[in-house]
């Protein structure tokens, strides 16, 4: 198992308060398809967006900074940093979409035993050329290179086999390609996963209010589409490095069947 996919720490299993909210984690590699997947869930009446949240990573440090971290104090600490502000009560879903807790979902399991895991599973080539081209300021480095790139995705998705095993049923990966080519079946096995009734309102996350704070911004603010689809096909000598490092064609061959199945 990759050093950057960390279980959790040692502690008794806690288990939800029946009037908490299910938290939701939307993961994967970021360019994925996680934003897209944020504003369809956001647009449910009973759903709403912490957006890009820090919280589970500083619990994982605070966690791994003591000797004998204690599972309730950390959930508490948690939902106190998502309530914090709140002046109705929550909704029956809090959807965190920070796509690199892919490699934190150990303490997200032990912390909130309900909550329920969507992995997004985006051409690996088409998420290499967007991270390469989108200027993160000083977040995530990897995506300067696209040799550093492609290591990450071969860490991101031997994370995403170990939690499916591990997580079973409350994990999900969804294809972008399924999602854009096939919305509204896709739309409604998402909402099953998260424990959500069907609402039309989800086909149009293009109507999604409030802000969206990330590099997605133009994109979400369209309806949904395959135009992300195979947007490195022209680049494909320029993404040989890519290609290099995430194993050559086979690898991405073992993905596509994957993806499809």
């Amino acid at each position: 198992m990759d050093a950057l996919c960390r279980e959790a720490p040692a502690g008794p299993a806690r288990t939800a308060g029946k009037d908490e909210p299910r938290l939701v984690f939307i993961c994967g590699l970021p360019r994925s398809g996680t934003t897209l997947v944020e504003s369809i869930l956001a647009q449910h009446p009973q759903a709403e967006s912490l957006g890009e949240s820090p919280a589970l990573a500083r619990l994982t440090d605070r966690a791994r900074a003591s000797d004998a971290p204690d599972d309730r104090d950390l959930r508490a600490q948690n939902l106190a940093m998502h309530m914090a502000r709140r002046t109705t009560p929550p909704p029956q879903v809090l959807i965190d979409k920070t796509p690199l807790n892919l490699f934190e979902l150990g303490l997200a399991r032990r912390l909130f035993p309900d909550a329920r895991i969507i992995f997004l599973s985006r051409h690996p080539l088409d998420t290499g050329l967007s991270n390469f081209t989108t200027n993160f300021h000083a977040a995530h480095p990897f995506s300067h290179r696209l040799d550093t790139i492609g290591h990450m995705t071969r860490a991101a998705y031997r994370a995403a086999a170990h939690y499916a095993t591990a997580l079973g049923p409350a994990f999900r990966r969804q294809s972008f390609r399924a999602l854009v080519t096939s919305p509204e079946p896709q739309i409604r096995a998402l909402l099953m996963h998260v424990g959500l009734d069907w609402d039309s309102a989800c086909l149009s996350p293009e109507r999604r209010a409030g802000i969206v704070g990330t590099a997605s911004l133009t994109q979400v603010r369209a309806p949904i589409s395959t135009g992300a689809l195979n947007k490195w096909t022209p680049y494909r000598t320029q993404l040989q490095p890519l290609i290099d490092a995430l194993g050559g064609w086979n690898w991405i061959e073992d993905w596509a069947r994957a993806d499809s199945a």
